[in-house]
């Protein structure tokens, strides 16, 4: 189709006024009845917002639906919308009623996902646009704007400006077709651009490069933004080279956070290039974004150079591999100020995960909170566990689940529990464990007064062995601390599940071996 849907005003109206009756009828006999200015000014709400649900669905990429499936799609959202309405009753306690429960300076429009036409923008952003009290921050989050909702959103921007240091953008495009999207964040990144900007939230919504340079100028020429999220956007090879050409000179950047996104090691390399030029950084996240060994090194060697701010790293789940590790061992020695560093689901295996303990054993940072889970611990890193644990007195947080620790790796590692006197989270879930390890660590955190969670649970305990935990824990302070670790794993069980994966790490490696052969066949042939 080469047309927009629409409806004219004449049939809108009539729509509206089928709407109040029919809402009349029903929340008659839900005995829930609402008075007749309600009605009119609820009906015509609705309408228009399953109005502009519609018109947004109908526009795709490069033509228009057809208009029947447009209309289906007006009437599914508006009988959503009264039936939603008419299950509050009189309560009529809506986004904008909620609002007026918010911390003095803060406007915050999170709640049901709506399409923000001018008019409903102009109502949830009565607070900037007619208020008087200075506002310092704003969250936009669940409520796409289009080209109409943006441009009443950059005057309410504008006009509490000179105060303004927060903003959280995060979701505000959602299901907007890429011209009208790209064009909504420009108009409101420009709004942006006028507040001395603290903190800036641009995540889960679909950027890539161009979302990325379509909002620049909301942080490009910042000289007061500390904190920086682009989380879930789509941040590509090039959206990392984006951001590293559109902020040449963050010296204010004190936490960049990168979540969910398909770097790479290339797009690493980039971003890397961007913490080189950040002295003051202090926090740094680049998680599940596909970082290999050399975007890792890259990362560490970048950051070594800002190891005396650095405060908390967070590079979990991505496959980094012990390759990188004399990056990341240099990197920690010259960051004594570490107090977060989550490295779980990075491959560093049983000897790397041992030697970063070591050398955080060396340099005995104020470290509370400890990320090491899905690592392949096991003999060497229990060993380096009982050695360092005592000397990192401030943790607060230890997660070790889901490795190869075993029996005697949870006896080993005990020895050094003890010490930890702030610890508050243990986790040792899914590591291959029977009864002598779990009554070790019982034994070990009986004197723990501050433990509020351990978890145990998808290890080899008998129904005996657990019976025998329990009775160890009765005269625990904190009595019922652990995690739901009564998922029980049978030795049976455990054999079976250690055989698939012996299995598929066996059919990996010979599939692996014939594409080598194959390879070489092919090169020898070439």
């Amino acid at each position: 189709m080469d047309t927009p849907w629409s409806l004219t005003a004449e049939q809108r109206a009539d729509t509206v006024a089928r709407i109040r009756a029919n809402m009349a009828s029903m929340a008659f006999f839900a005995k829930t009845p609402l008075n007749d200015a309600e009605l009119s000014a609820e009906a015509a709400k609705l309408e228009a917002k399953a109005y502009a649900v519609a018109g947004v669905q109908g526009t795709v990429t490069n033509c228009h639906r057809p208009h029947a499936e447009t209309l289906q799609a007006y009437i599914s959202k508006l009988s959503q919308l009264v039936l939603e309405r008419l299950a509050l009753g009189s309560d009529s306690s809506t986004d904008a009623s909620q609002a007026a429960a918010q911390p003095t300076g803060h406007v915050d429009l999170t709640g049901t996902r709506e399409f923000l036409t001018a008019e409903g923008a102009e109502e949830v952003l009565a607070p900037m646009l007619t208020g008087t009290e200075p506002i310092t921050r704003i969250k936009f989050s669940t409520k796409s704007f289009g080209a109409d909702a943006s441009a009443v959103a950059a005057r309410a921007i504008a006009r509490v400006a000179e105060t303004l240091t927060h903003a959280d953008m995060a979701d505000i495009i959602a299901g907007r077709p890429e011209e009208e999207a790209l064009r909504s964040l420009r108009t409101i990144a420009e709004a942006l651009s006028r507040a001395p900007l603290v903190e800036l939230d641009l995540s889960d919504n679909a950027l890539g490069e161009k979302g990325i340079r379509a909002a620049a100028a909301a942080f490009a020429n910042q000289t007061t933004l500390e904190r920086l999220a682009f989380g879930n956007v789509g941040c590509s090879v090039h959206g990392c080279a984006a951001l590293d050409e559109l902020l040449p000179a963050p010296a204010a950047l004190r936490a960049l956070r990168l979540y969910n996104n398909m770097s790479g090691d290339e797009g690493a390399r980039h971003i890397a290039a961007l913490l080189r030029r950040a002295p003051a950084l202090q926090e740094f996240s680049m998680v599940s974004s596909r970082v290999g060994t050399d975007g890792g090194a890259a990362l560490f060697a970048a950051l070594a150079g800002r190891g005396d701010t650095l405060l908390s790293l967070d590079l979990h789940d991505n496959p980094i591999t012990h390759e990188a590790l004399p990056q990341l061992l240099n990197l920690l020695a010259a960051a004594p100020k570490l107090r977060v560093l989550n490295l779980t689901d990075t491959g560093l295996g049983d000897a790397g995960t041992a030697a970063v303990l070591r050398t955080l054993g060396k340099v005995q940072p104020p470290l509370e909170s400890l990320h090491l889970a899905l690592n392949e611990l096991a003999r060497r890193s229990a060993g380096a566990l009982a050695e360092v644990l005592p000397r990192l007195t401030s943790l607060r947080e230890l997660d070790l689940r889901e490795n190869e620790l075993g029996s005697r790796g949870l006896v080993q590692a005990a020895l050094g529990i003890p010490r930890l006197a702030s610890l508050e989270r243990l986790d040792l879930s899914a590591n291959q464990s029977r009864r002598s390890g779990a009554l070790a660590v019982a034994d070990a955190v009986s004197s723990l007064k501050s433990l509020t969670f351990l978890g145990l649970d998808e290890n080899e305990f008998s129904e005996e062995a657990i019976a025998e935990i329990e009775a160890s824990w009765r005269s625990m302070s904190s009595l019922g601390c652990w995690g739901p670790w009564r998922k029980i794993w049978s030795p049976r069980t455990m054999r079976m599940r250690l055989r698939r994966r012996t299995r598929r790490t066996r059919t990996r490696a010979w599939r692996m071996g014939r594409t080598m052969r194959l390879r070489r066949v092919w090169a020898a042939w070439a």
